[in-house]
């Protein structure tokens, strides 16, 4: 039956760092039934196929050709001055990006990515690359890792529309020109399409679909957290069952070996648990065995990553994923509905398989770094590797979520250090103690100050995520949060904020009433909903004013830990470069000839960028905006800089400029020459 071919598919658009373990995870468990499986990290060759050179330069022509027509317009209504600033932005940032984007990848793989000087700019053109493509396909949005998309994700009906939407969805020319070819040759029997993040449900979708298409007899199957998340909703008669044979909420393991071994016997699917079937002709609801209890960790596999290019992943060496648990051991965070594939009860692997797991695929892949994927790291599992009861094989480093109560001793914090831990991300939510009581986070802010004191002296690196704007906080409990993550800052401590969202199957959204909220009524188009709206919702202008503030001042003069919990930050707190970069005392003498430091652009536009990002109404007024790839800014000049530009051509001297100005006129020009050199604009004398 090695004929069969079991196709498992990652979709866009998700992290490139490393490779998730969903796939691996999936194979591993039912390589005992005996047919042929190939795993296909589409995600993989999305990132390779937007950060094409050739195709980049083809959308900067394109870019360019609609931000002109648009300057020629007497006057933009809104969704023309939307346009209008993604493509600025997409052409000033791209214009850079697209000469300098195999060398950026290459440094994302080689031991250029240990150089901030080269880190940087190769960050950033990437960035600028991914802007490119946002204006092509606005009001669709790329950045590093994430894709939001156009249409509304809580309708089936819409996502139905937006994988055929070929103007906003820039993964059908992907799937035309990459997926499909391939898919064509393979003649998998079976395709099954994990879908983790909210971000890859239309490019799923749009996979699923170009499947349907070139194979209509083989079987699609959908799984992930966020079919998890939707849960029951997938019962009613959503559009999706067009392009979906059969949906797999839950843990997916055991549901897609029944799947397989039923197919390759020729019985139909019904009656297998977790596995959500198609209505009948008739429109009743959907089939849905009862939910099973999931299977104890200890019959799990170890994930097998030997079907993944681990060469190709955006980072000098492989960070592969395991866990030691699934469920989170607490489980009380009102907030919280993370992993909902795993909520029906926490169970723990033994730490002899977690161990006998590392050492297996140091062995099989000779990978070094891991990721350990618990929601909250077993308190039992750091105590064995604190204590010296669990020991991980030698030359492993890891990093992991935790839980304050985890580390009770500050002993135990130097103790991990020396098991090889690199990086611990905490959930502090809040810098006050009254709202971390009505989270029920089960933590105290002093318990939160006593373990990353332990940590940072351990020279563990740390990062502390937060949120703003739980239901009823002031503005100064807020506030509260901000000083808190200042007074611990340190040189491997990072910060993920955000703004607080009601998400599907949270305490709050369960009980509301019991937080002062109110959900608002979801449309009747909304059959998938995964987030809630509701009342009272204000604050988030000022919410947003200070996680602005914060992230600007806290950010690492590490740019490889600009994001404190992927696979460049474990790479780089695991390596020998020290935690500080020196910063060197910049020039101030500009180079003659006058000319540009490597990689800034410079464009005038003709509606005034500045008055379209605050909402007013559009002038047509010229502004000169600059955009400086090494350090990632985009500027706005004036009068006198924008004119300074235009000789920074490489041939003008300041001998050739200063004989016609007066004496107050040089000084001026020279005041602002000493100001371009030092936000990177113009180059430097040596």
């Amino acid at each position: 039956m090695r004929d069969l071919r079991l196709l498992l598919l990652f979709p866009p658009f998700a992290d490139s760092t490393q490779p998730g373990a969903g796939l691996p995870s999936l194979a591993a468990a039912i390589q005992d039934c005996g047919i042929g499986i190939k795993l296909w990290d589409l995600n993989l060759d999305a990132w390779e196929y937007l950060l094409n050179p050739k195709r980049q330069h083809a959308w900067l022509i394109r870019a360019k050709r609609s931000l002109a027509r648009l300057d020629r317009c007497p006057a933009l209504n809104t969704k023309e001055s939307d346009k209008y600033l993604a493509l600025a932005d997409g052409v000033l940032r791209g214009t850079s990006a697209v000469d300098h984007l195999n060398k950026a990848i290459d440094v994302m793989r080689s031991p250029a990515f240990f150089s901030a000087k080269d880190y940087a700019p190769a960050m950033n053109a990437i960035e600028g690359a991914l802007a490119l493509v946002s204006a092509i396909y606005h009001p669709s949005r790329l950045e590093w890792g994430r894709f939001w998309s156009a249409c509304r994700l809580d309708s089936s009906r819409e996502i139905v529309r937006e994988i055929f939407r070929s103007a906003s969805n820039p993964f059908i020319a992907f799937s035309r020109e990459i997926f499909a070819p391939r898919l064509s040759r393979l003649k998998p029997k079976i395709v099954g399409i994990s879908v983790t993040y909210l971000d890859q449900i239309v490019p799923a979708l749009t996979l699923a679909a170009e499947c349907k298409k070139i194979l209509p007899d083989t079987l699609v199957v959908l799984g992930g957290q966020i079919v998890s998340l939707w849960g029951e909703d997938i019962t009613v008669q959503n559009k999706l069952w067009r392009y979906v044979d059969a949906f797999v909420p839950g843990e997916g393991e055991a549901p897609l070996h029944d799947i397989v071994t039923r197919h390759i016997q020729g019985i139909n699917l019904e009656g297998i648990p977790n596995v959500v079937l198609p209505p009948g002709r008739t429109g009743q609801k959907s089939a849905w065995s009862p939910v099973s209890r999931p299977r104890t960790m200890a019959n799990l596999p170890c994930p097998d990553y030997s079907g993944l290019p681990l060469e190709r992943y955006f980072s000098p060496e492989p960070v592969l994923t395991l866990s030691a648990s699934r469920g989170c051991y607490w489980g009380r965070c009102a907030f919280c509905a993370v992993s909902p594939a795993f909520r029906d009860g926490f169970r723990v692997r033994p730490a002899r398989q977690v161990i006998a797991d590392l050492a297996m695929l140091m062995r099989r892949h000779g990978a070094r770094l891991f990721n350990f994927g618990d929601d909250a790291l077993p308190r039992s599992f750091v105590k064995g590797l604190a204590t010296g009861a669990s020991v991980l094989p030698q030359g492993a480093m890891w990093q992991a979520e935790a839980r304050w109560d985890a580390l009770p001793r500050p002993e135990w914090a130097h103790r991990l250090a020396k098991t090889g831990a690199r990086n611990l991300i905490f959930g502090l939510e809040s810098g006050s103690g009254e709202v971390l009581r009505k989270m029920n986070k089960g933590g105290t802010v002093p318990q939160a100050r006593r373990v990353i004191k332990a940590c940072q002296d351990a020279g563990i690196g740390l990062n502390l995520q937060c949120f703003l704007g739980f239901p009823g906080e002031t503005r100064a409990q807020a506030a509260s949060t901000i000083s808190f993550l200042n007074e611990v800052a340190g040189p491997k401590t990072t910060v993920s904020c955000g703004i607080f969202e009601l998400q599907k199957g949270s305490a709050i959204w369960r009980q509301p009433q019991a937080y002062g909220l109110r959900l608002i009524k979801t449309e009747k188009e909304s059959d998938l909903p995964v987030r809630c709206e509701y009342k009272p919702c204000s604050g988030k202008d000022w919410q947003a004013g200070m996680i602005s503030r914060l992230v600007k001042n806290a950010d690492s003069r590490v740019p490889q830990l600009r994001c404190g919990i992927n696979a460049h930050a474990l790479i780089f707190l695991a390596s020998d470069y020290p935690a500080f970069v020196q910063k060197s005392v910049p020039s101030r003498i500009p180079a003659e000839p006058l000319r540009l430091a490597e990689g800034v652009t410079w464009r005038v536009f003709h509606w005034d960028p500045d008055s379209l990002r605050k909402g007013r109404a559009p002038k047509k007024k010229d502004g000169c905006l600059v955009y400086t790839l090494r350090q990632g800014r985009v500027l706005s000049l004036g009068a006198l800089a924008a004119t300074m530009l235009r000789y920074a051509d490489g041939s003008t001297r300041l001998s050739d400029l200063f004989p016609a100005l007066t004496y107050q006129e040089r000084r001026r020009v020279r005041s602002a020459l000493r100001s371009m050199v030092l936000q990177g604009i113009l180059a430097a004398a040596d």
